[in-house]
């Protein structure tokens, strides 16, 4: 499944989530390392899904000229959508091992009863993490040039795409699976 590998490791060690701005930098690393392997693991089953070689470097080349392919965003659209569940407290595995231990560094910061607080962290930092996520997907191209018009490019700013990011990220995990 989708959600089974979610790269959490930052997020679980208490170490790197000990303040609002540690739990942010944490959010980022684990943002950014998670879409970066999911790139490595869609261009693995790229092949499976047409005529072999020739859809892998389809998408090689779309991302090498600073664009995005469709069904990858969607791709990172689920996994902001992970990391929103999980941060407030309503990922469905949270009671699951690692992220148990993610709930619970959170939980140290937040109050369980308040969650405006939570809610307002969220809100400041949500463009950040998406960003990273942009960013770990950058590291896929080679040229610093063509890695900058990807990182730059106004149609994957968060303020472009946060309506229907928010809109699909708001929408119970379940759903979305």
């Amino acid at each position: 499944p989708r959600r089974q590998e979610l790269c959490i490791h930052n997020l679980k060690d208490n170490k790197q989530t000990g303040t609002e701005e540690e739990l942010k930098k944490a959010f980022m690393k684990c943002a950014a390392q998670e879409i970066y392997f999911l790139w490595i693991k869609f261009k693995e089953d790229k092949p499976k899904e047409k005529d072999g070689k020739s859809q892998k470097n389809e998408v090689e080349n779309e991302l090498n000229r600073g664009t995005i392919p469709e069904d990858f965003k969607r791709q990172m659209f689920y996994t902001y959508g992970d990391f929103k569940d999980l941060f407030m407290g309503k990922d469905i595995g949270k009671s699951v091992n690692d992220a148990l231990k993610v709930k619970n560094n959170i939980d140290g910061i937040f109050s369980k009863k308040d969650d405006t607080k939570r809610k307002e962290w969220w809100e400041n930092n949500r463009s950040h993490i998406w960003q990273a996520m942009v960013c770990g997907l950058s590291h896929h191209i080679d040229e610093e040039t063509a890695r900058k018009t990807l990182t730059e490019n106004s149609t994957y700013q968060y303020c472009t795409v946060s309506n229907k990011l928010e809109e699909f990220s708001s929408r119970p995990q379940f759903f979305r699976w």
